[in-house]
């Protein structure tokens, strides 16, 4: 936002970026965010947030013997 001279600016985000899109409103609700939007990202639930933890080790377990190709056919 600095580099491009904004104020104020609508935040937006899906999934990972929704949370950082909610923070970020959070954070800067009366300077510099006019609003946000999105569904709150992975791992922002705190009473789901182990398990997502668990998940994601997982998944990059899964990435890191599979390889991509693999892993991207076994999450489809």
């Amino acid at each position: 936002m600095r580099h491009l001279k904004l104020r104020k600016a609508h935040i937006a985000g899906c999934s990972m970026g929704a949370s950082t899109a909610l923070n970020f409103g959070i954070h800067h609700a009366n300077s510099r965010a006019l609003g946000d939007l999105g569904r709150a990202g992975a791992g922002s639930d705190p009473a789901r947030h182990a398990a997502y933890l668990r998940t994601t080790e997982a998944n990059a377990r899964r990435f890191e013997t599979l390889g991509m190709p693999a892993a991207a056919r076994a999450a489809a």
